[in-house]
């Protein structure tokens, strides 16, 4: 289902978030973070930074530093689940479609979903929650997170 590029993207990135934590026992964000949606699809979608308060390591854990692993799991294991959860205590499923509700007003993800319903006129947002992630994929620039914009921070890491 994903193309040879991506799966070497995945475990590229997965390698090195090892080694990364392994000689950063204090480091939250992960650098090597690969994204959320449909790898597969024609849309990519770079946004600036994750909007998460940096005291919300749970978030932090699911979103960003265990973004790797997940898709490695994903890939290795054939998940085609939408539903599937890494965590079941939380809101957060998996890099596939990681929210099933996010907030319908005011936020990055609802212009998402308006852009892409422009892109894809037969897009019905009623069908599932988050549906631009069918059609997309997202990444972010800065691997830091940030409940307010950061802008755009050169990292050597994510290029």
């Amino acid at each position: 289902m994903y193309k040879e590029t991506f799966r070497n993207l995945v475990e590229w990135a997965t390698k090195n978030s090892e080694k990364f934590y392994a000689g950063n026992l204090n480091a939250t964000e992960n650098p090597y973070y690969i994204g959320f949606g449909n790898p597969n699809s024609d849309v990519l979608i770079v946004g600036q930074e994750k909007a998460i308060e940096k005291s919300n390591q749970e978030q932090i854990l699911s979103e960003s530093i265990d973004n790797p692993k997940q898709w490695y799991q994903i890939i290795t294991e054939g998940i085609f689940e939408l539903d599937y959860r890494f965590y079941q205590n939380g809101h957060f499923k998996n890099p596939l479609h990681p929210y099933s509700v996010k907030p319908k007003r005011g936020n990055t993800w609802n212009q998402y979903q308006q852009l892409l319903e422009v892109i894809y006129p037969t897009l019905i947002e009623n069908e599932i929650n988050n549906s631009f992630l069918l059609h997309s994929f997202i990444t972010e620039v800065n691997h830091e997170v940030s409940p307010r914009s950061l802008g755009y921070q050169n990292n050597p890491i994510r290029k």
